[in-house]
C-alpha cells in the first residue's frame, strides 16, 4: 500500500536525524526546531504512526461503537481520534493536566460526548471497574507506555485483561526490559515494542 511504501522510506531515511525530519515531513507532520527536540519529535511520530496503523490493521478499531479504555492515556493522543471513528473511550490518567488537556482537546474535536476521563492509574482499574467509574466489560484496552511505571507490570496487565469483554483485544506498548520481556512471552499476541 501507499502508506506502507511511505513508512519504509521514512524508516530508511530515519537513520539519520537530518533525514528523520524530512522523511517525517513527508507525511504531513510538523517537526520542532531545535535538533535534538526534532530527532525526538521525529521518533515519537514514527512510533505513533506504526502504533496508530497497527491498531486499524488488527481490527481492534474497525467499525464503530466499540468501548475502549485508554489507561495512561494522558491527553487523549489515541482516545480522541477513536472517538472521531465512532468509539466511546474512557481514558484513566493519574495526572489532572492531562485530564484537563483532554477535556479541551475533545471539546476542540467535538467529540466530548465520546470521551470520558478518570483521574487514576493502571493499578487502579479493578477498584474504579467495581466503583462503576470505569465500564466492567470493554472491547480494547490501551496500555501504551505505562508498564514502566508501575510496580507489578503482570498484575496490571491481569487486571486490564479482566476488563475485556469476549473477542476483546489488549494493545501493549511498552518501552526497555518490559517490553524484550512481553515480545518473549506473548508470542501469539500483537505486542508493539518501542525500543
Amino acid at each position: 500500500s501507499a502508506w506502507s511504501r511511505r513508512r519504509s522510506d521514512c524508516r530508511r531515511s530515519a537513520g539519520s536525524s537530518e533525514h528523520a525530519g524530512r522523511a517525517l515531513t513527508s507525511l504531513g507532520l510538523i517537526m520542532s526546531a531545535t535538533p535534538q527536540t526534532q530527532r525526538a519529535t521525529a521518533w515519537s511520530a514514527l512510533r505513533g504512526a506504526v502504533v496508530w496503523e497497527g491498531l486499524l490493521a488488527s481490527g481492534a478499531v474497525s467499525g464503530e461503537g466499540r468501548t475502549v479504555l485508554d489507561a495512561g492515556g494522558g491527553t487523549g493522543g489515541l482516545a480522541v481520534p477513536l472517538a472521531e471513528l465512532g468509539h466511546q473511550v474512557v481514558v484513566v490518567d493519574p495526572s489532572p493536566d492531562s485530564l484537563a488537556a483532554l477535556e479541551r482537546r475533545a471539546g476542540d474535536r467535538e467529540v466530548a460526548g465520546r470521551v470520558r476521563w478518570v483521574q487514576g492509574d493502571l493499578g487502579q482499574l479493578r477498584e474504579l471497574a467495581a466503583a462503576g467509574a470505569v465500564a466492567a466489560s470493554v472491547d480494547l484496552v490501551l496500555c501504551h507506555s505505562v508498564l514502566e511505571l508501575v510496580d507489578d507490570p503482570a498484575e496490571s496487565i491481569a487486571s486490564a485483561a479482566e476488563l475485556l469483554s469476549p473477542g476483546g483485544a489488549l494493545s501493549i506498548v511498552a518501552a526497555t526490559r518490559t517490553g524484550a520481556v512481553l515480545s518473549r512471552g506473548a508470542a501469539p499476541a500483537h505486542v508493539a515494542l518501542d525500543g
